[in-house]
């Protein structure tokens, strides 16, 4: 019996000792695949830092503002911008090579490896209350920077750290300074990455992003603008030459942009329409209604043919301040032949700030019949009610609105009109109080105004 116990006691230790190996080579195999998946991952993250986390993204990815000038350094010369102001000079070996971020051309130091040193014309186009610099970038050298403009701006790399210092308005007429050497080393390799700073005069913050991923912030007050006193050379490149030695493409696809404005104390828009000129028939009739303030200082009156790139074609001055609207004409002398123009205006005070308002749409094929024209409106001054004369180009709903000089919404009414000439009683005037209104009136997404008074 002995004998028989102790044999089932040796088998029981080895078994035991059999499913002990067991577990420990599947937990081994565990482990092993559980690293490899990790390693991975972080090859294909493109995490040389823990500051990074996600792939490569372009650099329109997180495009908001509009464009102030954009490169990428297509085309035969150096000094060509794609949007915005070209350059004006730079280094005589600099030129345009293949390699680019998505196998496209780049710019290239060139050999010996003199600095690429672009430079821009500094003019106060550049003076914007928040910036968004954005530019691919794959580092040979140990230092020099992507966008400097005099001694007050400046985002680059120090000893591979990525580096920035900017200047924002302190309430008093000067300025604070904001100076950074981040944490985030740029990695010496092949790998092109977009290296992004954007500062909102909204929030007060300023960000640096790498591929999109954040690595460095700053908040200051919020409402609060940059501060450029002078109208320094801006250089793209400065002191970047590629390390001397390799012949490769280093930059690709900057862009800089606006980030708006501070909160602004502008005026409300009371009405804004654009439609063919009764008198010219190959011109276009941009109109607007606004209450002008002592702050006030120009509008600018832009056009698109998609409805997302906008040319600024003409500036009007504001109407000295008063209590009542002021009525704002432009005419558009070469509009677009044919298709659908959108029109917009920016409306700007003294101190640079400025309000961008939505754009309206208006189609080139019906200029030989407006869709919805003000013919007559009587009497004026009215007291309690008045006839309103208007002409349509078809059948449809019409869309009344009386607005106060506030910009307050008084009265719809809504009225269902024959093509051609209708006639409307307006009746509801007992509730309005005295004073200067616009009326307003849609049909068929096209909109016309006209200032009436009650007495």
């Amino acid at each position: 019996m002995t004998g028989m116990k102790l044999k089932v006691r040796i088998k029981r230790q080895l078994s035991t000792r059999l499913t002990m190996r067991m577990r420990v080579i599947t937990y081994s195999i565990i482990i092993f695949l559980f690293i490899g998946i990790v390693t991975t991952t972080f090859l294909l993250l493109d995490i040389s830092t823990p500051e990074k986390g996600v792939a490569q993204q372009g650099v329109d990815n997180l495009s908001t503002g509009d464009v102030i000038c954009r490169y990428t350094w297509e085309e035969k010369s150096v000094l060509k911008a794609t949007e915005g102001p070209a350059g004006i000079k730079a280094s005589k070996t600099a030129f345009i090579s293949g390699g680019g971020k998505s196998s496209s051309n780049a710019l290239n130091p060139g050999k010996p490896g003199q600095p690429v040193n672009l430079m821009l014309t500094g003019s106060p186009y550049f003076n914007v209350p928040g910036i968004d610099i954005a530019i691919d970038f794959r580092r040979s050298e140990g230092s020099g920077n992507f966008f400097t403009r005099g001694s007050g701006f400046n985002f680059g790399m120090a000893q591979g750290n990525i580096v920035v210092a900017y200047r924002i308005e302190n309430g008093s007429g000067g300025f604070k300074s904001v100076n950074a050497v981040t944490n985030y080393t740029i990695p010496i390799d092949e790998i092109w990455r977009t290296y992004r700073f954007i500062y909102s005069p909204i929030t007060g913050k300023g960000e640096i992003f790498v591929n999109s991923v954040i690595v460095w912030s700053n908040q200051s007050t919020p409402n609060t603008k940059l501060y450029w006193n002078d109208d320094s050379n801006i250089v793209i490149g400065k002191d970047m030459d590629g390390g001397g030695a390799i012949d490769r493409s280093i930059f690709d696809n900057l862009v800089v942009r606006s980030t708006g404005s501070v909160e602004s104390g502008l005026q409300s828009l009371l009405a804004f329409s654009a439609f063919p000129h009764p008198d010219f028939k190959e011109r276009m009739l941009v109109t607007w209604t606004m209450i002008p303030s002592i702050n006030d200082n120009y509008f600018t009156v832009e056009r698109s043919v998609n409805g997302l790139d906008f040319n600024k074609i003409g500036t009007i001055k504001v109407a000295p301040a008063a209590n009542t609207a002021a009525d704002y004409t432009f005419t558009d002398l070469r509009p677009v032949a044919y298709g659908i123009t959108y029109y917009r205006i920016k409306h700007y005070s003294k101190d640079g700030q400025f309000v961008q308002y939505p754009a309206t749409a208006v189609s080139t094929r019906s200029r030989l019949i407006e869709d919805i024209s003000i013919e007559n409106i009587a009497p004026l001054p009215f007291t309690s009610t008045f006839d309103l004369t208007y002409t349509t180009s078809g059948t449809g709903e019409v869309l009344m609105k009386l607005i106060d000089k506030n910009g307050t919404v008084c009265v719809t009414e809504k009225m269902n009109a024959a093509k051609g000439k209708n006639i409307h009683v307006f009746r509801n005037a007992g509730k309005l109080t005295s004073g200067i209104y616009t009326l307003n009136l849609t049909y068929n997404n096209k909109s016309v105004h006209k200032k009436v008074i009650k007495s």
